[in-house]
Formats: structure tokens, C-alpha cells, sequence
């Protein structure tokens, strides 16, 4: 897509250096632009692992390892890096169970010891959730809240319910 190129690169020139991505053909098209632009080992990536708690439930303990394993392989191999800096457990409300959270973080805390990436984030649009997660005390470096000071009024009192995520 020439229009994401030329947005990449204009954020690269401008001194941007932090790249979230979400879905699949946003790490390809990353992952292929910024080594066109030469510029691959001079940003910060995110990856994100969606509705992993969820899929858990369906998915057992292998199933679970195995699709953890084989989504960050396939997210790293198209974006050409062998690591995200951060990753990020995306909607960890979804189906939420705090045992499930916690194992599937020990699974994931496994490549991060291989690797794989270098600071762990989870996220959720459910407040609650995320304090719950928050006080079970695991090895998380970064923390998404549903924030965006332009559109605070659709979120309702969230100014009230952020200072108990923060305790």
C-alpha cells in the first residue's frame, strides 16, 4: 500500500519511533516498509497476542502453548525481526479467569525468556479486569488502558476508576 509507506516514512522522518501493531497486515506491511526504508532496528515495536485468555478456554494448555508460539512466529517472521520490544496481551477480559491469565502470562514469559520480546503489556477495556489482573501481581512492565483524552466522555467516569488501577 503506497499511502502506508508514505505515512511510515513521513512518522520515521519525523522522529517517530514507537510502532503499535495489531493485526497481521499491519506487522507484514511494517515489517516490509521499514526494511525498504532501511530503518528496521531503529524503531520500537508492539505485538499483540488478541483474545489469548479466551482462546485458551477452548484451547487447553498445549493448545494454548502451541498457538501462543506459532502467532508470535509468524507475527516476527513477517515483520523481519527476531523480537517485539513490547508485547502486549491484548483483551484479557474477554472469557476472563485470573488461573487462565496467569498461565497463559507463565507461557508467554517463556519467550520472553528465549527472546522473543522485551517488556510484557497486557490491556482491556474492562477496568475491573485490568485492577483484578493488576493485583495478581505478575510480571507486567506496561499497561494499556482504554484512554483517549479527545473521546474521555465516551468512557464515562474513567477519570474516578483509574486512580484505583494505580494503587
Amino acid at each position: 500500500n503506497p499511502e502506508r509507506k508514505k505515512v511510515i516514512a513521513q512518522a520515521v522522518q519525523a522522529g517517530i519511533n514507537y510502532f503499535d501493531t495489531t493485526f497481521t497486515e499491519e506487522v507484514q506491511s511494517l515489517g516490509s516498509i521499514t526494511e525498504e526504508l532501511g530503518c528496521k532496528n531503529d524503531i520500537l515495536i508492539s505485538g499483540q497476542l488478541i483474545n489469548v485468555v479466551s482462546k485458551a478456554a477452548e484451547l487447553g494448555v498445549r493448545g494454548t502453548k502451541r498457538h501462543i508460539a506459532s502467532d508470535l512466529e509468524e507475527r516476527l517472521k513477517l515483520l523481519g525481526r527476531d523480537y517485539f520490544d513490547v508485547l502486549v496481551i491484548c483483551a484479557i477480559h474477554n472469557d476472563y479467569d485470573s488461573g487462565r491469565a496467569q498461565d497463559v502470562v507463565d507461557m508467554v514469559v517463556r519467550h520472553q525468556e528465549a527472546g522473543k520480546f522485551r517488556f510484557l503489556g497486557v490491556s482491556s477495556h474492562d477496568l475491573a479486569i485490568l485492577h483484578e489482573v493488576l493485583k495478581l501481581d505478575l510480571p507486567v512492565d506496561i499497561v494499556m488502558l482504554p484512554y483517549n483524552y479527545a473521546v474521555e466522555s465516551n468512557w464515562g467516569d474513567l477519570y474516578g476508576e483509574i486512580p484505583g488501577l494505580l494503587e
